[in-house]
């Protein structure tokens, strides 16, 4: 799973959904592109709609063991913990290490 910014691509939708409705509108076009043109306005308008009408998930931003001012630089022990720890581990106590 990959978490996204679901209002900036939703504004990018409707910035697109803008320039097709414009390009319908000021166009001679006719027969297949202009409904190509249309299609795609309309798959883009539904992205736009399941975009901003799903629940987002309760995510919270980790930070991992080998980011933490609580691990030693130089071995994989965390002073927090008092214990050896994987650099994958994060924990709720975890602080952004100053570099």
């Amino acid at each position: 799973m990959r978490l996204i910014d679901s209002d900036a691509l939703a504004n990018d939708l409707l910035y697109d959904i803008e320039m097709d409705a414009n390009a319908l509108d000021n166009a001679d076009l006719v027969g297949i592109e202009r409904e190509r043109i249309q299609f795609d306005k309309d798959c883009k308008q539904n992205c736009v709609y399941y975009l901003t009408e799903t629940e987002p998930i309760d995510a919270v931003k980790v930070i991992r063991c080998k980011d933490c001012k609580c691990k030693d630089k130089y071995e994989n022990f965390c002073w927090m913990l008092l214990r050896e720890i994987d650099p994958s581990d994060y924990c709720s106590d975890a602080e952004w290490r100053e570099e």
